[in-house]
């Protein structure tokens, strides 16, 4: 054990005096079995060979990525984002903090060097009540250094460290987090304008309807229910057209908050269409581990929080910590700079606890602890990771399949409204038949645009969740 091999090289250099020397080996003896023997976690975790629902179409090698280009507003909203989302900036202030703890232990680990200076003035009286005045002036320049024999300050340098990569990890992980959620919240005004748009059009089609069974009622050609009918399904119209308008405004403020404009300024959109690629998976789930930010963010916690165990487990190990001071306390200010009144002191410190009513115990346990939280926690991250790609990698084969299911029922659904409008001019057909399948039909129109949302919307989980890059250069905030 390396620790065994420092302290018999601490006990051969002690040498004289005898007396002292047999004091520091016992403390040495006393501290080296008190050392403890503990091994670096293996940070890991058993993966399978390969994804359980991969029904991806396997294709050629360039089109790997699951989403395609995107357009260039989109591109513009992402880099918008970038500069000014509140929790992007967290996250950078979040990385700050560690970079100025990886600071304060780094700077623990060079010697320390004070100077101090300062002036008294007395005065005293004798038996006579004779006052007398003495002014004395003092400075003192004082270097100290710590050997770390035992790794302590290693361990909380490798922890600081750990901790700032973990944070470096976090902020790359809400980069991507909040590329995804502009992308998901341009989907979504994409999606209700799409809808708005489409009941629009079915407006104005059952308004010249109306109108076309207005003059039939007229002519005496229709029923007066008709009439009914058609002004019950306009209305029906308009109030969904309404509410659709409603939550198209709502998504384009949510996409404004990320945006960090809303309340102050309005979008103004042009809303591009996302085209729907094949794409062949080609990632493995043990390439996850490396290519997730929030996993090997969970990892390094683990190493940190392990190497601040290690240093509290050496809480009971002596301190060796060498001084050495100059200082001169002269009455006269001028004798100051006369090197001769100057004096040199060096000493060499060694520390050990003894009593301490179990606190150092107890904030090792705490930092045991702490070490098994972060584990399981890397665990569990790691877990839930693989199931969003599973749960994406299928929906991804479902949602394919549902919209193809969906576009066969639209035609056939249009060209049975196509139909059943000429037999309803002949007289053939009621109104209600054809009411019924107007109804359905703009569902099933509903129901197809939905449904290539869908399929971009999981892509763009999908590729977030395999850390894939997404289609665009992200432009990464400097850090201050």
């Amino acid at each position: 054990m390396e620790l065994s091999k420092a302290c018999e090289r601490i006990v051969t250099y002690i040498g004289k005096p005898r007396i002292f020397a047999s004091i520091v080996l016992s403390i040495l003896l006393v501290a080296c079995s008190q050392t403890p023997d503990t091994e670096s976690r293996l940070v890991s975790y058993q993966l399978p060979n390969q994804w359980l629902n991969n029904q991806t179409s396997a294709l050629s090698a360039d089109e790997q990525r699951p989403l395609d280009v995107f357009p260039a507003e989109l591109n513009e909203l992402i880099a918008i984002a970038l500069q000014n989302n509140h929790d992007l900036q967290l996250a950078i202030q979040r990385l700050n903090l560690t970079q100025a703890d990886l600071n304060i232990q780094t700077a623990s680990r060079v010697p320390e060097v004070n100077f101090s200076s300062g002036w008294s003035y007395n005065e005293s009286s004798n038996a006579l009540q004779q006052k007398s005045f003495q002014s004395r002036t003092s400075q003192k320049l004082r270097v100290a250094w710590e050997f770390d024999v035992w790794n302590k300050l290693t361990d909380l340098s490798n922890a600081a460290n750990a901790e700032f990569e973990a944070s470096q990890a976090d902020y790359t992980d809400a980069q991507q987090s909040l590329v995804a959620q502009v992308i998901q919240a341009y989907l979504d005004v994409l999606l209700n304008k799409q809808l708005a748009d489409l009941l629009t059009a079915n407006l104005k089609n059952q308004q010249n309807r109306l109108t076309s069974i207005t003059k039939r009622v007229d002519l005496g050609l229709a029923k007066p229910v008709d009439l009914y009918l058609a002004q019950t399904s306009l209305h029906n119209i308009e109030t969904n057209l309404s509410a659709q308008q409603s939550r198209l405004e709502q998504s384009k403020q949510n996409l404004n908050i990320l945006l960090g404009f809303y309340p102050s300024k309005p979008l103004e959109l042009q809303l591009a269409p996302l085209n729907i690629q094949k794409f062949n998976l080609t990632l493995s789930p043990a390439e996850i581990l490396t290519n997730r930010p929030d996993i090997r963010a969970a990892e390094l916690r683990v190493s940190a929080a392990f190497s601040r165990w290690q240093h509290s487990s050496k809480a009971y190990l002596p301190s060796f910590k060498l001084a050495a001071e100059l200082n001169a306390s002269e009455t006269s200010f001028k004798d100051i700079f006369n090197i001769q009144n100057w004096l040199a002191r060096l000493a060499a410190d060694i520390t050990m606890p003894i009593f301490d009513a179990g606190q150092l115990e107890q904030i090792d346990y705490k930092n045991q602890t702490r070490e098994q939280i972060a584990w399981l926690n890397y665990q569990k991250r790691v877990l839930s990771a693989m199931k969003e790609i599973e749960s994406s990698l299928y929906a991804e084969y479902e949602l394919v399949e549902r919209k193809n299911f969906i576009t066969q029922a639209t035609v056939k659904i249009s060209s049975a409204e196509h139909l059943l409008n000429s037999q309803y001019e002949q007289g053939i057909a009621s109104s209600s038949e054809v009411f019924n399948i107007q109804s359905r039909r703009i569902n099933s129109q509903i129901d197809l645009v939905r449904a290539e949302h869908a399929i971009i919307s999981n892509r763009v989980t999908l590729t977030l969740a395999l850390a894939a890059p997404f289609p665009l250069e992200v432009v990464s905030n400097d850090y201050k």
